[in-house]
């Protein structure tokens, strides 16, 4: 079964840290922007989608073997790990609003990205489009340091 989830991609793992990176202006803004297309293209997958599905529905429970949760789990922290990167990159800039850090960022941002991925499997037919960039860009709005919460 593992082999099955073998080239499978989390739907927030956006890759390695996008080339433009070290040269833009704006990381988050960058990172919504990967985010969304990786999401995208991940949901469009007939495939892609439902091993995402079932990873996300039986991650962490008995009903799937201990190796291929241990896969799964594996591909969740790499994805992490690769926001944690880029939101580094707008730390250092000064970009995440004080008190943040790059780690509550990227596991709020984990966790708006598995809601989106949950609402897609209540409702396949709903045009949730949207939402693979509304979630995670609330999230990346209310951490950058241009906003001024009340």
């Amino acid at each position: 079964m593992k082999a099955v989830f073998e080239d499978m991609v989390w739907p927030f793992d956006i890759g390695a840290s996008p080339d433009a990176a070290p040269l833009t202006e704006d990381p988050l803004g960058l990172l919504h922007e990967v985010l969304w297309q990786k999401m995208h293209d991940s949901l469009m997958n007939p495939r892609q989608r439902r091993r995402t599905e079932i990873a996300v529905r039986y991650r962490g429970t008995p009903e799937l073997p201990e190796e291929l949760s241990a896969h799964l789990q594996q591909l969740l922290l790499r994805g992490l790990e690769r926001l944690i990167v880029m939101l580094n990159l707008a730390y250092e800039r000064g970009e995440l609003r004080r008190g943040l850090n790059p780690v509550g960022v990227a596991q709020s941002l984990v966790a708006a990205c598995i809601g989106v991925v949950v609402e897609h499997m209540n409702n396949p037919q709903a045009d949730l489009i949207h939402s693979f960039s509304f979630a995670p860009g609330l999230v990346l709005l209310g951490a950058g340091r241009h906003l001024n919460p009340r």
